[in-house]
């Protein structure tokens, strides 16, 4: 009997041979996660957004018609990230005030805003 293969929740394009995989889809980036594949509203751990939102970029990511602006929300977005990363870190060092939390709230008001403006761009093609 051969391996069961898992097909990517996202794009559908993709198969990874097990959760172990640790890789992420050539078509649509989303990164295997057991959680997310089970619970497809889940957005912390492995991947920045859930399978949900992902499917949402992806579809954002692929249209003609919107494709140039996805990719700039996109890069957009994972550089703000990225410089909030280094803020925590940075301030963390410096003073030890800013707590997970904060990083945290601000985590996820970056993502919400981020699929807000993708939901708009997708229903406007």
């Amino acid at each position: 009997m051969g391996k069961a293969s898992i097909t990517c929740p996202v794009c559908g394009k993709l198969e990874f041979e097990d959760f172990e995989d640790h890789e992420n889809c050539s078509q649509c980036d989303w990164k295997i996660n057991i959680t997310q594949y089970d619970n497809h509203d889940y957005s912390d751990g492995t991947n920045p957004l859930s399978v949900n939102e992902y499917k949402l970029q992806y579809a954002a990511m692929t249209n003609q018609n919107t494709a140039e602006t996805a990719k700039k929300l996109k890069d957009e977005f994972y550089g703000d990230r990225y410089a909030l990363n280094k803020e925590f870190r940075e301030v963390t060092r410096a003073k030890g005030t800013q707590s997970c939390s904060d990083m945290t709230d601000k985590m996820i008001a970056l993502r919400i805003a981020y699929v807000e403006e993708l939901k708009k761009l997708v229903s406007s093609s």
